[in-house]
C-alpha cells in the first residue's frame, strides 16, 4: 500500500479515500468483496493496484472492448 496508496495515487485523499485498500484489508482474497484490482504479481509476493493513478495525471481512457489488437 505504500508504494501505491499513500504515493500519490488520485484515487486516495483526505476528502473521499479509496475503497480498494480498505475493502483489500475486510476481506479474504477469494471473497467477491475482494477488490480485484488488488493483484499479486507471478511469485505472488508483490501486491499492486491495478487501478493506481498518480495526482494531476490525467484520467486513464479504458481501451475500447469492441476494438481488435493493433499489435499482437
Amino acid at each position: 500500500m505504500g508504494a501505491f496508496c499513500f504515493n500519490g495515487c488520485k484515487h486516495e485523499t483526505d476528502d473521499k479515500p479509496c475503497q480498494i485498500m480498505g475493502r483489500s484489508l475486510g476481506y479474504s482474497i477469494g471473497d467477491p468483496q475482494y477488490p480485484a484490482e488488488w493483484v499479486q504479481d507471478e511469485d505472488g509476493k508483490n501486491p499492486r493496484c491495478t487501478a493506481f493513478e498518480l495526482e494531476g495525471e490525467p484520467d486513464r481512457v479504458p481501451r475500447c472492448d469492441k476494438t481488435e489488437d493493433m499489435f499482437k
